[in-house]
Order: C-alpha cells, then structure tokens, then sequence
C-alpha cells in the first residue's frame, strides 16, 4: 500500500522523517501528485472532520461514522484490484479505525460531522394489545435502503470528499 509519503520518498523527495504534506487543495499538480493520483491515494488536511457513510454488515442498510481523516483512495483488496478504503480516528477514539469494500462498494466521505443522519432499517412500531413489533423496512440488503439515503443526501447540502458509491457489480 502505498500513501502520498511513500510516493513522494520514492520519487526522490525528502527524507521520511522530514516529507512535506501534499494536499489536494494545492493549484499545481506535480509529478509527485500525480503519480499519488494514479495510484489511487489522495491526500487531504490531516485532521480533516468527515462523516463516512457505508453499507452494513448485517442488513445491508446505510451506517454513519465520524470522525478526522487520515487517508482514503482504492488499492487492491483479495481478488478486487480497485477496492475503496478510508482510514480515519472516530469521533472521541484515539486508535485508526479502517473500511475497505469490495462487493458493489458503497462509501461516501463528506467533509464535517453535521451531515445528516441516514434512516434506520426499522420501519413504524405496530401495537397489538401488550406486544409491540418492528420489523425492517425492506429485506436484507435491498437497494431501498441505498436509494433513500442517495435521495437524502441529493437533498442535502453537504460537501463530498469522495464518493465511491458504486452500483454496477464487481470493481
């Protein structure tokens, strides 16, 4: 794996301990970068506050984390050659916490921790004397789940840092 330090220490830059941070924002693509680029890495502020939203485990539907960046981009994973991941510290964590997806990926990193919050899986309580039942709103791993939150987030005003939502199979 590489990251943009790797990068820039291979290609003749600065010695590991003394590397410039490269960001994204800078006007100029250098060579440097671009070689960071192509490999699938990118380079944000470190300490970036950002919200990931991704697909559960368990129903398939949409989860969010927060917490500050410290890397993302897509690198080979198992049998998938372009897999999307991002590295980062949760939200009152100390340790970095990472997501890779290779199966019809779903990740998308928005910039801040005010993004909205995605639906939960469970539909409307139902009474019936004593018992009251939840059930799911849709079935386990149904595409609903993704298409409501991809119509909230149209709504919203939030900025996307990287959108690796992918709807067509395999990567």
């Amino acid at each position: 794996m590489f990251n943009v330090y790797d990068i820039l220490f291979l290609a003749g830059g600065k010695a590991p301990g003394k590397r410039k941070e490269k960001t994204m924002t800078d006007t100029k693509t250098t060579e440097i970068e671009r070689l960071g680029i192509e490999a699938g890495v990118f380079a944000a502020p470190a300490g970036t506050k950002i919200t990931v939203y991704t697909t559960s485990e368990f129903f398939g539907s949409v989860v969010k984390y927060e917490g500050k960046l410290v890397e993302y981009g897509r690198k080979k994973y198992a049998q998938y050659d372009s897999a999307p991941y991002v590295h980062f510290i949760p939200k009152g964590k100390r340790k970095t916490f990472g997501i890779i997806k290779g199966y019809k990926p779903y990740l998308l990193i928005v910039e801040g921790w005010d993004a909205p919050e995605p639906d939960s899986f469970l539909g409307e309580a139902k009474e019936s004397g004593d018992v009251v039942v939840r059930q799911s709103r849709y079935r386990s791993f149904n595409e609903g789940y993704t298409k409501d939150f991809d119509e909230l987030i149209a709504k919203s005003n939030v900025k996307i840092i990287a959108d690796f939502r992918e709807k067509g199979g395999v990567n």
